[in-house]
C-alpha cells in the first residue's frame, strides 16, 4: 500500500510516473501513467504501455485508456493506480488486434469488429477474387490484425512475443557509420519466421 501512495506522490508532483517494469510477455515495454490538461480544464491521467525495443516514432501501442476522475481526490487517484497495477498482473494479449487486454474489461467497439469480422472471413477464406481485411499469422494461423513493419508479413502479438532473439551479424559492430540493432546498443534481434529478415520496426496494426 505504501507504493501506492508513493506513485500518487511522484504523479501529483512531476505530473508521471513509469512503471519499474522492462518487459512483459517477453517484450521490452515502457509502463506510465502521465497527468495533463484537457481542452475542458479537466485533469486527465493516461495509461499506457508501449514497446521499447523497436525503433521508429511511432511504436506500438499494446494498451492505452484515459481516466478523467470527477473530483481528482487522492481516493480517486488511488483506486485509478490501483486499476493500473492490477491490469499489468492480470492482462493478456490479444491475438487478433496485437493488444493487451484483461477479462474483466468490457469489449471495445474496435475489438467486436475485429471479432465479428474473423468470423465473417470464413465464408470467403476459399475465393481467390476477394481479398479481406484480416489475414492468417503466418506461425500460428489464427486471424490477426497486426503485420511487421519491416517485410508486411503476418504475425500476431503472441508469436512475436515467443519469438528466438539471434546476435545481429550485420557489421559485427565495427562499423561507426552502421545502425544496425547492435550497434544502437541493442544486442539482439528477432527474424521473421518467414523471410528470415532483422525484426527492426515491430509491429504495424
Amino acid at each position: 500500500m505504501d507504493a501506492i501512495y508513493e506513485m500518487l506522490n511522484l504523479i501529483e508532483k512531476h505530473g508521471s510516473i513509469t512503471f519499474p517494469i522492462t518487459k512483459m510477455f517477453g517484450l521490452s515495454v515502457d509502463v506510465s501513467i502521465e497527468k495533463y490538461i484537457n481542452n475542458d480544464k479537466v485533469s486527465v491521467y493516461s495509461f499506457e504501455i508501449t514497446d521499447s525495443h523497436y525503433r521508429g516514432d511511432n511504436r506500438t501501442m499494446y494498451y492505452e485508456t484515459d481516466f478523467k476522475l470527477t473530483e481528482n481526490t487522492e481516493k480517486e487517484i488511488k483506486t485509478m493506480i490501483e486499476y493500473c497495477c492490477k491490469f499489468v498482473a492480470k492482462c493478456k494479449i490479444n491475438k487478433l488486434t496485437g493488444k493487451f487486454y484483461w477479462e474483466e474489461q468490457s469489449l471495445s467497439h474496435h475489438t467486436k469488429n475485429m471479432e465479428d469480422f474473423a468470423k465473417l472471413i470464413e465464408l470467403f477464406v476459399d475465393l481467390e477474387h476477394v481479398e479481406t481485411i484480416l489475414n492468417k499469422c503466418s506461425v500460428c494461423y489464427d486471424y490477426t490484425n497486426t503485420k511487421l513493419k519491416d517485410c508486411s508479413h503476418d504475425l500476431c502479438l503472441d508469436c512475436l512475443s515467443k519469438l528466438t532473439k539471434k546476435d545481429c551479424e550485420q557489421c559485427g559492430g565495427n562499423d561507426p557509420m552502421c545502425c544496425c540493432d547492435r550497434c544502437l546498443g541493442l544486442e539482439t534481434i528477432s527474424t521473421c519466421p518467414v523471410c528470415r529478415e532483422y525484426i527492426l520496426g515491430g509491429l504495424d496494426d
